[in-house]
């Protein structure tokens, strides 16, 4: 039986968000993540401080990177 040549999908690169109004609501997800993780550490004890704070964490990050990879760029 003869092999068959597969056609491979092409990829495309995903679009970058672009604009003040996505930067305004990264500055926004940023900062009140930030508050809710300086919060959680007073209000919650054990297990769920834990959990609430690494959530809050890794949304923190992950706005903090996309607002660092968004910059305007000078030469």
């Amino acid at each position: 039986m003869p092999a068959v040549a597969r056609r491979q999908p092409q990829l495309r690169p995903t679009p970058r968000p672009k604009g003040p109004a996505t930067k305004a609501l990264l500055w926004l997800v940023l900062a009140i993540t930030l508050a809710a993780d300086v919060s959680t550490g007073l209000a919650f004890d054990g297990v769920r401080k834990v959990l609430i704070s690494v959530c809050t964490g890794a949304v923190t990050l992950g706005s903090g990177v996309t607002l660092f990879l968004l910059r305007e760029k000078h030469a």
